[in-house]
């Protein structure tokens, strides 16, 4: 009688575990069975953007807000960019300083930090000109063009410049 008692006994035990573990995956009559749960996706690093150098030769040119008979005053930029600082000597006809010259150069000191690219110019005294100019613009990286906007107190305008490649 004990072997049969406990004989039962062991059966009960596996009976009950076995219903207890499919009780956990049970689907009710109006259900189908749920499908296991993926795993979260894993975050992973951005993609680092190429290296690209923006130092070099740019052509460009700059206009003046609301005077369209001045018209388009080309310029020449040679850019050294050192991680994301960029440095370099503009020239340009001169178009407002004294007739000592015929072109007027400038200094420029800025970033490009993504694709905002922010510089300013000193002019460096030639024609008689040595006051700064803000820019700030913003980089097209597939077609290496930057356009934007200058400033010089109220006096503002646009600009364009393109990498010489």
């Amino acid at each position: 009688m004990k072997k049969l008692q406990l004989r039962i006994g062991s059966l009960l035990f596996v009976a009950f575990a076995a219903l207890f573990y499919e009780s956990s995956y049970a689907v009710l009559p109006d259900q189908e069975p749920s499908k296991p749960k993926p795993k979260p996706a894993q975050p992973q690093a951005p993609k680092p953007e190429p290296s690209i150098n923006w130092g070099g030769t740019w052509e460009g040119n700059y206009r003046y807000d609301g005077d369209p008979g001045k018209g388009a005053t080309r310029f020449i930029l040679t850019a050294v960019v050192n991680g994301t600082q960029l440095s370099g000597k503009i020239s340009e006809p001169n178009t407002f300083g004294n007739e000592s010259a015929n072109f007027l150069g400038a200094n420029i000191d800025g970033s490009i930090e993504g694709t905002l690219v922010r510089f300013s110019k000193r002019y460096d005294g030639t024609g008689g000109q040595s006051h700064s100019v803000q820019y700030e613009g913003i980089l097209d990286r597939a077609s290496g063009t930057v356009r934007g906007q200058w400033a010089i107190g109220r006096t503002t305008g646009s600009f364009e410049m393109r990498l010489k490649r």
